[in-house]
């Protein structure tokens, strides 16, 4: 059983070296949070328990336990007990590290596999012309994700079937789609959806055009 805050003591620890400044002060407990007993401490640091026991798991997470733990060791002049904890403490310490890795992994592949809706608006890009007289183009950011798109089309589209492509800076066309576009409120919509999460980032043309018409690109940038 965990003893009550005011019976632990660890002000005779003094820090050997980096491994006991680190965990000396980067997990403070001051609570002392499901600590274990100091008979549980004493035995750890007399190498009295398998490198598996959950107390070297704790010793990485609470920084009063480990200060005490540590002077233990050093009242005891044990250096092969350091020797055996520290390696536990390290293996349990590289358990954390990898736990914390794979929910990284985890977290970052469920969020590539949710869906993303994006709305991409064109419709002034036909009237909107700079000094040369080009239309001005607005970069879209677009994430690695499943892409449902609403494109509203650049003003004076008609209603019909749609090609649209995904094309890299070199030309090459690395998504193709068909859609039906329709007028809704005096607006022409496009709804479409892409799966881009195997698509290397970088800025790419997304160009759109209605069956058997000139394409109209736009550029994106896949993030």
């Amino acid at each position: 059983m965990a003893r009550k805050k005011r019976d632990r003591d660890d002000s005779g620890f003094r820090p050997e070296d980096e491994i006991d400044e680190i965990f000396a002060g980067a997990n403070p407990n001051p609570e002392r949070t499901g600590c274990p007993g100091g008979d549980v401490l004493r035995a750890a640091a007399q190498k009295a328990l398998p490198m598996e026991h959950p107390v070297y798991d704790h010793l990485t997470q609470c920084s009063e336990c480990y200060r005490e733990f540590r002077q233990i060791q050093t009242g005891a002049h044990s250096k092969r007990a350091w020797v055996h904890a520290a390696g536990a403490i390290a293996a349990a310490l590289i358990l954390a590290v990898v736990g914390v890795l794979a929910v990284r992994t985890i977290g970052r592949d469920q969020r590539s596999n949710t869906i993303a809706s994006i709305l991409l608006d064109y419709r002034t890009e036909t009237i909107t012309r700079s000094e040369a007289g080009e239309r001005l183009r607005r970069l879209n950011p677009l994430p690695r994700r499943i892409v449902e798109a609403t494109i509203l089309a650049p003003t004076g589209s008609e209603p019909g079937n749609y090609e649209l492509r995904l094309v890299d800076s070199r030309g090459g066309v690395v998504l193709n789609r068909t859609a039906r576009g329709t007028m809704e409120n005096s607006t022409m919509r496009i709804k479409a959806t892409f799966d881009l999460r195997e698509i290397q980032r970088g800025r790419y043309s997304l160009e759109i055009r209605r069956v058997g018409e000139d394409w109209d690109p736009h550029p994106v940038n896949i993030e």
